[in-house]
């Protein structure tokens, strides 16, 4: 990996061989059977100058375009913001039911809202463009939530005025992102540890 970063080149095939730690685990036979990888390694530069290296299988250049994986890996990223999202806002992982149909409906309302709220903020962003803020999602969950209940009134003309007013709500809370580049930052969790996995783990270093 790293002599392929300092060649510079847009893409290339490297080989991955097991490492002696691995093979140490593996019985003769398996370690008879353990042979390299082929990958294709393709190199993407941000717009601030990071480069990234994207690993695939898809080692048909002609069937598969390097700007086409490079398309996918965004998209595929916007997904994993997307579950993010529905884990830290929505707090999708605590469920107040305890049966599988009760489940199966927060899933269902969690998804629902989270579309609703996102194409209030598609189209606050059209009616209120601004060239480098973004709508926070966590504020046109909160707007949708105190407002759900009313967004279907008897009198059409109330609903309208409701939605409009969603949509005031959503642009007055604005994200802009940092111009300067910062190093990820691990994820803390203040639940307390959970003793049946550090207990498996310490059996398992043990072992």
């Amino acid at each position: 990996m790293e002599a392929f970063v300092r060649k510079g080149r847009p893409e290339d095939f490297i080989s991955l061989t097991p490492s002696n730690n691995y093979l140490a685990r593996l019985s003769a036979k398996e370690r008879e059977k353990a042979g390299g990888i082929q990958l294709r390694a393709i190199r993407l530069v941000s717009p601030e100058g990071k480069v990234s290296i994207l690993l695939t299988n898809m080692l048909n250049k002609s069937q598969f375009e390097r700007e086409e994986i490079i398309g996918l890996y965004f998209r595929r990223w916007a997904v994993e913001d997307h579950y993010r999202n529905e884990k830290v806002v929505l707090d999708i992982e605590k469920f107040h039911g305890k049966t599988p149909n009760s489940i199966r409906q927060e899933l269902f309302a969690v998804v629902i809202m989270s579309v609703i709220a996102r194409t209030l903020m598609v189209l606050t962003s059209r009616m209120h463009c601004t060239k480098r803020a973004e709508f926070q999602f966590k504020n046109a969950v909160m707007t949708l939530a105190s407002e759900a209940a009313v967004l279907v009134p008897d009198d059409p003309e109330r609903a309208v005025e409701i939605f409009s007013q969603l949509i005031k709500a959503i642009k007055r809370v604005r994200y802009y992102r940092s111009k300067i580049s910062r190093a990820s930052q691990p994820r803390v969790t203040k639940r307390p540890p959970n003793k049946w996995c550090s207990g498996r783990q310490e059996k398992l270093k043990n072992a």
